[in-house]
């Protein structure tokens, strides 16, 4: 079964990441179908972004400070 052609072009998709990235909301996460349609979705409100260290450091707040030798 041959593969179906591509309906939407690379220009579409990098004009649809940077409309997105000018927006004041966060973005959560962008979906391209099949037929073309590409979708941005915004990020709930409270959603917080970041790496594992840190949303490990947020529960330790005390691991982030320097300890000082006196």
């Amino acid at each position: 079964m041959p593969a179906k052609p591509v309906v939407f072009k690379e220009s579409d998709v990098r004009r649809a990441l940077r409309a997105g990235s000018k927006e004041k909301f966060p973005i959560d996460r962008y979906e391209i179908a099949t037929d073309g349609t590409i979708r941005v979705f915004a990020a709930p409100p409270d959603t917080k972004f970041g790496t594992e260290l840190d949303k490990w450091l947020e529960g330790h707040p005390d691991a982030g400070q320097a300890q000082g030798r006196q």
